[in-house]
């Protein structure tokens, strides 16, 4: 059996006082923890056994829950099975070692200035400066993802004009005439022309790169790719009338509850996209409101959300 050992997390646990259904005592046992589920009060414990290809010996998976009387009295890490006796089974799907330690993710803030876009008889142009976001904004963001133990570090934010190929104006008024779903179902092509605006000699490699504009289409508060590395949002809004009215300034952030939503948190939104959340159903009734929308709105992550976004935040900072 092939077996692959890394950053194996060796715990030893007193005063467990279950037995599973294999009748195995695990006080005092030794293994791999892993899918802490916090809101039933259990994990899963791979523990490490003999194998013995002419027994039934195998059984080394564990569902363990814990009460206020669980103790854990040792926590060390080890990078091999050194020193236990035989072939030692380790082979699994789903086993994570523990892993809450603060990711630090690095932002760049590029902040458009030079071009004034106007819709329903309202000039717009990027009224939001580089120590908003590295003050008020970045603040809110780091707080709505603070439960996930991910932090966005910038790494710049300053003022920077956008790209004015041959055709600018034509480009700026497809977005400015952009309605929600037009890309969508007729093809528009808003996002390539507001791509087209975007200098690639500003862009930082490997770092998220945000990028601020007037406005970025019909409802439209920011875009990003799942799995990505590009942020683009407005800090004009015409969502909450439904595109029925002139666009109105974003607020850089906003206290809870959630009621008309802010920069920061479209921000935050659009970088969950690019840590891998998509959108929940809407079908889904949730007990508080979520970052990633669904039906209600605001600025929660589930435990789910918090295991994917760290998973890609940590590919993220490896492929620097």
């Amino acid at each position: 059996m092939k077996s692959t050992i890394a950053n194996l997390l060796l715990v030893v646990l007193a005063s467990i006082g279950v037995r599973p259904a294999s009748a195995a005592d695990l006080n005092s046992a030794t293994g791999n923890i892993s899918k802490v589920d916090v809101t039933n009060r259990c994990f899963e414990l791979l523990t490490e056994i003999e194998y013995v290809p002419k027994s039934d010996l195998g059984q080394s998976r564990f569902t363990v829950p814990w009460t206020d009387k669980t103790v854990i009295t040792k926590v060390e890490e080890v990078t091999s099975f050194a020193g236990i006796k035989g072939l030692v089974i380790a082979e699994s799907q789903g086993i994570e070692a523990a892993d809450d330690a603060m990711l630090t993710v690095p932002i760049r803030f590029h902040v458009s200035q030079g071009v004034t876009m106007t819709v329903k008889g309202q000039a717009m142009d990027v009224w939001v400066k580089p120590e908003d976001l590295t003050g008020p904004v970045i603040g809110e963001v780091n707080r709505i993802w603070k439960p996930a133990n991910i932090q966005f570090e910038i790494e710049r934010a300053q003022i920077e004009p956008l790209l004015k190929p041959a055709d600018f104006a034509e480009l700026l008024k497809s977005v400015e005439n952009a309605k929600r779903g037009d890309e969508e179902e007729r093809g528009s092509k808003r996002t390539d022309n507001i791509q087209k605006l975007l200098d690639p000699a500003q862009r930082h490699p490997s770092a998220h790169n945000i990028y601020l504009l007037p406005y970025i289409g019909g409802t439209y508060q920011g875009y990003a790719q799942l799995g990505g590395t590009q942020v683009v949002v407005g800090v004009w809004t015409d969502k909450f009338s439904r595109g029925e009215k002139p666009p109105v300034m974003t607020l850089l952030v906003e206290p809870e509850p959630m009621k008309v939503g802010s920069l920061a948190r479209t921000i935050a939104h659009e970088l969950g996209h690019n840590l891998g959340l998509t959108h929940p159903d809407k079908s889904i009734v949730s007990p508080v409101g979520r970052l990633m929308g669904g039906r209600t709105q605001g600025y929660g992550l589930t435990p789910e959300e918090i295991a994917t976004a760290r998973q890609t935040a940590r590919r993220h900072l490896a492929a620097k």
